[in-house]
């Protein structure tokens, strides 16, 4: 797309075909659909909650019901034995017209991290000073996360960079103490077998003691069977 010029519209990436003066979606963020049947028919469409996509950037996929066990935070694929760490930020004002300031803040929080920003969930709909959210991720991402937010004085002077370098923008943020959270909601239980096949992850196997049903994509279901029938569990 040489000849095309980056510009951003609505949610995801646009471009503008010079040759046609057409705008046309090229990428879609994490956690959305994208929809390009027609020229008039251009979107990216977020999954709902609880739902997931694998490749946000092929048409042809969908939004999947996330699997038991598992945490599908903003739509993106599934995290098993996820963990998580919750903190706050007092946001400053920002230049004005330069967007939403607890939007551009996460980003640059995400950049800083190395991670995708659907990592990252506002726990504060109303977006007031100051802004908490919770990073999602596995252990080892969490681990890090939490070692980066220990230290406010670099995670300050980091924010600010990202936020010059991302958006041009020079603010000041603070972010709090970072707590972890008692853990809740149902976990993948011992000898659960997930793998992806074709965008989709298919409940493979199961533990001792439980029978293994996947008649379906979306009703995925591992259920104790009594101790006389045990061992005669089966995998797809």
């Amino acid at each position: 797309m040489d000849d095309l010029t980056n510009v951003r519209r609505v949610v995801g990436e646009w471009f503008r075909d010079a040759s046609t003066d057409e705008f046309i979606l090229h990428t879609c963020p994490t956690g959305h659909n994208k929809q390009n049947e027609s020229l008039d028919i251009q979107k990216c469409e977020k999954c709902k909650e609880n739902y997931y996509i694998v490749d946000s950037n092929d048409p042809t996929a969908t939004c999947t019901r996330c699997p038991r066990g598992a945490i599908c935070p903003n739509g993106a694929p599934p995290i098993f034995e996820p963990k998580s760490v919750e903190c706050s930020m007092e946001l400053p004002d920002f230049p004005p017209g330069s967007g939403d300031p607890a939007e551009l803040a996460l980003q640059a929080l995400a950049d800083m991290l190395g991670m995708d920003v659907s990592m990252i969930e506002l726990t504060d709909s109303s977006r007031r000073a100051p802004v908490s959210f919770v990073i999602h991720g596995n252990a080892e991402d969490i681990a890090a996360a939490t070692a980066a937010l220990e230290d406010p004085v670099a995670m300050a002077a980091g924010l600010s960079a990202q936020l010059q370098k991302n958006n041009n923008i020079t603010v000041t943020i603070s972010v709090s103490e970072p707590v972890i959270p008692e853990e809740t909601g149902e976990k993948k239980r011992p000898g659960e077998v997930w793998q992806e096949e074709n965008g989709l992850y298919i409940l493979k196997a199961c533990g001792p003691g439980t029978l293994l049903v996947n008649s379906t994509i979306e009703d995925q279901v591992i259920t104790h069977i009594p101790p006389s029938l045990v061992g005669t569990q089966r995998s797809s």
